[in-house]
């Protein structure tokens, strides 16, 4: 379980604010415990039919807490897991470079 920063904290405060709390609550220990990979592969309606929340309230915690700015940092973690990847690891090295 990750622990959550002071400023994500504060971002989920905020997003209380402007979404139910259910859905809300949900997110955040979505965050704080799956692995970076299922977050960049969320289904807000698959998201909501598992939590048995209203598809509307997921929808609207997860587009503000997007302009918040709470994902931000997950996706930087994913794009950098990108980086060393597939493309630049293990299947570069079973590529044969082309001749031109």
């Amino acid at each position: 379980m990750m622990k959550l920063s002071g400023e994500t904290e504060a971002l989920f405060a905020a997003l209380r604010e402007s979404a139910k709390p259910e859905p809300v609550t949900a997110i955040e220990k979505l965050v704080e415990n799956a692995p970076d990979r299922a977050l960049c592969r969320i289904n807000a309606l698959a998201f909501a039919a598992e939590h048995k929340l209203q598809e509307e309230d997921v929808i609207t915690a997860f587009l503000h807490g997007a302009q918040l700015g709470i994902f931000r940092p997950i996706v930087e973690r994913s794009v950098s897991w990108l980086r060393r990847g597939p493309r630049f690891g293990h299947y570069a090295q079973d590529r044969k470079p082309s001749r031109l």
